[in-house]
């Protein structure tokens, strides 16, 4: 949390490229799939979004092995459980 809100802990700090808000970054997508809005996310106190981080994470109980795994959580889903020398983004690809 303290990466993806550049330390603040803000749950209404957004990224000005993508729109990800708050302590986890919540993609629109996202937020709307957790059955709230990244507005919703914005106008929260970080204690009150916590339980939306908690709901975002059920789905990885028990597949969460090491801190990279709680990363790739985050970051790349897809990776989670995948070796240490798995790549995310190879040169000249778009995602």
């Amino acid at each position: 949390m303290a990466f993806e809100s550049m330390r603040t802990f803000s749950a209404s700090i957004q990224s000005p490229h993508t729109k990800a808000t708050g302590l986890i970054q919540f993609m629109p997508s996202t937020a709307k799939a957790l059955g709230t809005s990244i507005d919703a996310l914005k106008r929260m106190t970080p204690l009150a979004q916590l339980d939306y981080v908690r709901i975002y994470f059920e789905p990885y109980r028990g597949k969460l092995r090491d801190l990279s795994d709680l990363y790739m959580a985050i970051l790349w889903p897809k990776a989670v459980g995948k070796p240490l020398s798995y790549v995310l983004f190879a040169k000249g690809s778009t995602a």
